[in-house]
């Protein structure tokens, strides 16, 4: 097998690790992931270092010097994307001048093999002192902290510091394990969850600082583990692992909470809606009783002597009367539907005689405008079948009245056809033709909105809420069908409408006609 074969292995799987955060930071850009980036850049470095060392391409001191000190600067760039250590630029250089470049000063010390422990001793007691100053704050707020930041850093630095000049490689350890160690707790003390990928990070953290206190330990007892084995390195593999899985779970928490306030706000706007609904119900309910009687009134008056002039005022003071109550009705069954207090009634009733009727109430208003009127039912339509009469009369009279307004010569035409017969139901088929001024194409859809007209000149030339072809597109939607427009052959356009109606066998009907009558 090739003799560096670990090496390379693990300095391809480092690229492959960089290349991947890098790859998360450019889509993400977020300052933790940045920090993280660039510590597994210092990573690559060091194992890069060792490659170039097992090959002899560079200097075995500077392979030396390379090996920890990129490790220093690997745990500076994780500690400060979990931590507000550098919120100042005070605290930033005491981190910097008082922590950092003191480690950086021992480990080249040790690498230039000084033999003057006060120097040593000296960095050490500056990097416990810059440590103290830094995390004064937490001390202060938690007496539980400082007890154990004193037990796990403070009195294992003490003993560091006398043993500097016997072991001055203690203090590297040292300061090894306490830049991961605190690197961990820091980590879980940011996320506060109990989730793996903050478990398996934070673990594997404390776990990578324990590693250089535990190889001295074992070299002391005589291991057999090599220095460069890679159980050594598991730590690092792990902490990528969770820094990676930890991402994840951050989107998924942000998408559970982007879903949560998306639902509130839905919430809220249905909340509203119907809070809408409820409020134009009970005002359109207010306003229909007084004019109601300003109807009646008129009418009165108008069968009393009066002279031609008070006639046609009289008149214009009804025809208004009805016309606002026609829009009162309107907002009041928009905001029903709105509310989804819209109850449909089934009950037996002659399709053929509802049509009929329908069409002579509004033969009068065609006869004004000398339009001709018309309707053909096909002979596969059911006389009799079961749903709501009413509600089929209002999207007729919308319809038919609409055809009516906005054509001025020419004919309303309406027919009924069986498109599909299922079972005990069957989906009629109903259209109204007109050759009136036509709706635009790309307007069909439009227009079924709630206070929508084709076009604005229309409201200002015809009147009208635009409540009308909503209030049926809703209406259709309740009993079962669908509706839409099309441009008429030549001119005008022709509006469709399905509806879905129980069946009702004709002997029963006649059966129980026969029955009431006989009673």
């Amino acid at each position: 097998m090739f003799p560096h074969f670990q090496r390379v292995l693990t300095l391809t799987v480092m690229i492959l690790l960089v290349s991947l955060f890098t790859w998360i930071y450019s889509r993400e850009r977020h300052q933790r992931v940045r920090l993280w980036m660039i510590g597994w850049i210092c990573i690559l470095v060091h194992f890069t270092g060792m490659t170039l060392d097992s090959y002899s391409l560079i200097p075995a001191t500077l392979a030396a010097w390379l090996a920890y000190a990129t490790l220093l600067f690997a745990a500076s760039a994780f500690y400060l994307s979990v931590s507000h250590t550098c919120t100042t630029p005070r605290r930033t250089i005491t981190f910097w001048v008082g922590l950092f470049l003191p480690a950086i000063a021992y480990w080249t010390c040790e690498c230039l093999d000084v033999k003057a422990a006060w120097i040593y001793r000296g960095l050490l007691v500056t990097l416990l002192t810059a440590g103290v100053s830094l995390a004064s704050k937490d001390l202060r707020q938690s007496a539980r902290f400082a007890c154990e930041w004193g037990l796990l850093a403070i009195v294992p630095g003490t003993w560091v510091v006398f043993q500097a000049d016997v072991h001055p490689d203690y203090g590297m350890d040292y300061i090894l394990f306490e830049a991961f160690s605190f690197t961990a707790w820091r980590y879980w003390r940011h996320y506060r969850r109990v989730t793996p990928g903050v478990v398996v990070t934070s673990f594997s953290f404390l776990a990578w600082g324990l590693v250089f206190p535990i190889a001295e330990i074992g070299s002391a007892f005589g291991s057999t583990i090599p220095g460069d084995h890679v159980v050594w390195d598991l730590p690092k593999y792990f902490v990528a692992f969770g820094m990676i899985v930890t991402l994840f779970e951050n989107q998924t928490e942000i998408l559970q909470i982007e879903i949560a306030e998306r639902r509130r706000a839905e919430d809220a706007a249905k909340a509203a809606n119907e809070a809408k609904s409820i409020f134009l119900a009970s005002m359109s309910h207010e306003i229909r009783t007084p004019m109601n009687g300003i109807i009646g009134m008129t009418d009165i008056v108008l069968d009393s002597d009066l002279t031609d002039q008070q006639k046609e005022d009289l008149e214009i003071v009804r025809s208004s009367a009805e016309a606002l109550m026609m829009v009162i009705n309107d907002i009041l069954d928009f905001s029903k539907i709105e509310a989804g207090r819209l109850d449909l009634e089934n009950i037996d009733f002659d399709l053929h005689k509802t049509i009929s009727e329908t069409m002579r109430t509004m033969s009068f208003r065609a006869q004004q405008k000398n339009l001709e009127l018309l309707h053909v039912i096909g002979e596969e339509v059911p006389s009799f079948v079961n749903g709501d009469a009413g509600r089929l009369r209002q999207v007729l009279v919308n319809l038919i009245g609409n055809a009516i307004k906005f054509t001025d010569r020419g004919k309303v035409a309406v027919s009924v056809v069986r498109q599909q017969e299922l079972g005990e139901a069957a989906v009629l088929h109903f259209t109204v033709l007109d050759t009136g001024i036509g709706i635009p194409l790309d307007k069909h859809r439009d227009i079924f909105e709630a206070f929508t007209q084709a076009d604005v000149s229309t409201t200002r030339k015809f009147g009208g809420t635009g409540l009308g072809l909503a209030i049926s597109a809703r209406l259709v939607a309740v009993m079962g069908g669908r509706i839409w427009v099309e441009s008429g052959h030549s001119e005008g356009s022709v509006f469709h409408f399905t509806v879905r109606f129980g069946l009702v066998k004709r002997d029963a009907k006649l059966g129980a006609a026969s029955r009431a009558i006989a009673g």
